[in-house]
């Protein structure tokens, strides 16, 4: 999830607005990854 918040803060440092979203697999990880990833832009 690092890699993909660094890409979302270069895109957003453009002035890109970012969306993400995630899709379930067969453990129902989706809700697990989110906050994961939401956790990289805490501070």
């Amino acid at each position: 999830m690092a890699w993909w918040a660094e890409r979302i803060r270069e895109w957003e440092r453009s002035g890109r607005r970012v969306y993400a979203y995630f899709n379930n697999d067969e453990d129902g990880n989706a809700v697990r990854d989110a906050r994961v990833l939401r956790g990289h832009f805490r501070t």
